[in-house]
C-alpha cells in the first residue's frame, strides 16, 4: 500500500460519506415538506 493509494482511498471515502450525508439531508428535508403538507391540508379540511 503506497501512500497515494491510501490518499486515494481516503479521499474516496470522504467523498461517499459526503454524498450519504446530503441524501439524508435531502430525504430530511422532502420527509419535513410532505409532513408539513399533511398537516397543512389537515388544518384546511378542519378550519374548512
Amino acid at each position: 500500500m503506497s501512500y497515494a493509494d491510501q490518499n486515494l482511498k481516503d479521499i474516496y471515502q470522504y467523498h461517499s460519506n459526503f454524498e450519504r450525508s446530503e441524501r439524508v439531508n435531502l430525504a430530511k428535508k422532502v420527509a419535513i415538506m410532505s409532513l408539513l403538507l399533511i398537516v397543512a391540508s389537515g388544518l384546511g379540511v378542519y378550519l374548512g
